[in-house]
């Protein structure tokens, strides 16, 4: 007589799954004052760039480049003879600006610039 097969114990498969965790400790910037519009007149120059000082120490992670820091305070000249200091500094800043050239070609910036000239 043949005996019947014995089956082994069915094996339970155990499935695992780790998540990766993310340890977050980004630190909120610090609600400064923000700036008034800087219109490039003389006599209200040292209190804007105080102001910009000031709002730039207290977010050190925030303005982590020169160039964004530069950025940051012409962004803030828009009125009077400011704003065509910023346009001809923002220019500059963003010429070899990898990022900003796929915004803005340079190519038509400059037509523009040249349309509103005329």
């Amino acid at each position: 007589m043949t005996r019947p097969k014995e089956e082994s114990p069915a094996e339970e498969t155990v499935i695992s799954a780790t998540v990766p965790v993310q340890m977050v400790t980004a630190k909120k910037e610090i609600k400064a004052a923000l700036l008034r519009a800087f219109d490039g007149s003389r006599k209200d120059a040292k209190k804007f760039l105080r102001e910009v000082m000031l709002y730039i120490a207290l977010n050190p992670k925030a303005f982590t480049t020169d160039q964004s820091k530069k950025l940051f305070l012409l962004s803030y000249m828009t009125d009077g003879p400011g704003e065509f200091w910023k346009n001809d500094k923002t220019d500059l800043l963003l010429t070899f600006d990898l990022e900003a050239e796929k915004v803005f070609p340079a190519k038509a910036s400059r037509s523009e610039d040249e349309g509103e000239s005329r």
